[in-house]
């Protein structure tokens, strides 16, 4: 007896797509075994790489025990699963592999299908069905940013480095066009400094302007030559008392022109480390006292001892009189 059934649920997806051509992407596998009593074991599946676009290869592999003990992932254009194995009532693996685009890969989406899937399940042959993604090849622009300092404290002022890249080795790339959403990464940040006009090729500008009552980094009318890519950098400048912590910031959608066609990028984000500043705790020691008598007044400061920066330069004021008139310290 074959079972066909589908007690084993199987998926893939290119978890980073549209890619450039000459990039890298991810391909995810998933599988599940939905049997509430069987084990699943020799599952194999391959996956034809090369018939989804000629010159897509894989690249680290092979890679063992991705998908239980003995189980191996091998191939180059020609992906290959062998050895799997699933416990039964849920048991799952997810795998993945970083697959290289060619370089003259034009634009599209290229259906991509693996085999069918076998595996034993309950000493019978299963026979699943394939599992199908589409990859989605772009020339579009790419974004990425960086935080050139990291961990900062609050107060700092930081400077994030943007890149664009024209992917097209053919065409050039114009109107250029994102937003950065400054609020939603961190309220209250501010601008300290901006590019001048023309950093990405003539009529580039960027401004920082008010949506939606946000703060956003506004880039417009970038271009670049065929291949051509540029570099520019913003200065801001993180609230004082901000919390320590991670403060992911993500820009819009990536708009442009490409040879005459509209195209839309990818998103750039990168993660800003704050380091939490110096705590004081304040204690009157031997209080009640009299009046007309002494009393002390003890502070303490800390640091944490795993804290990503040093604290420097502290300093604070406590106002007596405010607390009682004629309270005033001595020895100082």
């Amino acid at each position: 007896m074959t079972v066909t059934a589908g007690t084993i649920a199987f998926t893939k997806a290119f978890t980073d797509d549209p890619v450039a051509p000459g990039g890298t992407v991810e391909l995810e596998f998933n599988l599940r075994n939905l049997d509430r009593f069987d084990d699943a074991t020799g599952i194999t599946f391959t996956d034809d790489l090369d018939a989804t676009l000629s010159g897509l290869v894989a690249t680290g592999l092979p890679v063992a025990n991705v998908c239980g003990p003995g189980s191996t992932l091998s191939g180059t254009s020609m992906l290959s699963l062998t050895g799997g194995s699933l416990a039964a009532d849920g048991g799952s693996c997810t795998f993945s592999v970083t697959l290289q685009v060619p370089a003259g890969a034009a634009p599209g989406g290229y259906p991509n299908t693996t085999s069918a899937l076998m595996a034993t399940l309950g000493g019978s042959p299963f026979v699943g069905p394939p599992a199908t993604e589409t990859l989605f090849v772009s020339d579009a622009p790419t974004l990425t940013k960086t935080f050139l300092t990291s961990p900062v404290g609050a107060g700092d002022m930081v400077t994030v480095r943007f890149s664009l890249t024209n992917n097209s080795t053919t065409a050039p790339a114009t109107g250029i066009s994102f937003l950065d959403n400054l609020d939603v990464f961190l309220s209250g940040v501010s601008v300290a400094s901006l590019p001048a006009a023309g950093y990405c090729g003539a009529g580039s500008t960027i401004s920082a302007i008010i949506v939606a009552s946000q703060l956003n980094l506004s880039v417009n009318g970038a271009n670049l030559p065929a291949g051509g890519s540029c570099t520019f950098d913003v200065d801001l400048t993180i609230p004082a008392g901000t919390p320590g912590g991670s403060y992911v910031n993500t820009t819009g959608i990536v708009t442009a022109s490409v040879g005459g066609m509209a195209r839309l990028g990818r998103p750039a984000s990168d993660t800003l480390v704050i380091a939490a500043g110096p705590s004081i705790q304040k204690e009157f020691t031997d209080d009640p006292v009299a009046p007309g008598g002494m009393v002390t007044l003890q502070f303490t400061l800390e640091h944490a001892e795993g804290a990503a920066i040093p604290a420097t330069g502290i300093t604070f004021t406590d106002d007596l009189a405010a607390t009682l008139a004629g309270l005033t310290a001595t020895g100082l």
